[in-house]
């Protein structure tokens, strides 16, 4: 149910593309050194490809880039939803808006995800559309798992640049 929720939820953001990952954190930073973070280390410094930034408020980071369109945001009934459902503290969520014609947009999603993570130590989740996750954090181990993606090609999880092992995140959540 609430899977089904969250989803719904992320339909109401008035979500149209076809393709979109959402990545929780749950992380000690606040807000303002997150947002601080991303501008300054992977905006500024062209870890992606030419990003903008379009809103910069007290509530809300988002901008636009070749891959995606992304927006950071603290709290909300969803993620309260997320981290009962998946028994973690998560304060942050991401939505990435994926642009399917940018033929490397895997690869700078996961490029930027890994940035996050090698700063701040914490839980993470990244759901594939809402309902798969395919990334968990806990516990100090970051577990990958694909194989529910309907892609031809695996997503490039080595770009994240940190240790993680393969495995069914389903499963081994109970065991984290």
């Amino acid at each position: 149910m609430v899977k089904y929720l969250h989803g719904l939820i992320n339909r109401q953001k008035g979500r149209r593309g076809n393709m979109f990952y959402d990545f929780m954190l749950g992380i000690d930073s606040s807000f303002d050194e997150l947002k601080e973070f991303i501008i300054e280390e992977i905006i500024k410094k062209n870890i992606i490809n030419n990003v903008k930034v379009v809103v910069n408020s007290e509530k809300r980071l988002s901008f636009i880039s070749e891959a995606f369109n992304s927006s950071l945001s603290a709290g909300g009934q969803g993620l309260i939803f997320m981290s009962e459902d998946y028994n973690m503290n998560l304060k942050y969520s991401m939505d990435f808006d994926i642009h399917s014609e940018y033929v490397r947009w895997p690869e700078e999603l996961m490029i930027f995800i890994g940035c996050i993570i090698k700063k701040y130590s914490g839980e993470y989740v990244l759901e594939s559309n809402g309902d798969n996750p395919i990334l968990m954090s806990k516990n100090g181990i970051i577990i990958v798992d694909d194989k529910k993606l309907k892609r031809i090609t695996r997503l490039p999880f080595e770009l994240l640049g940190i240790n993680y092992v393969e495995g069914n995140i389903e499963l081994d959540i109970n065991n984290m």
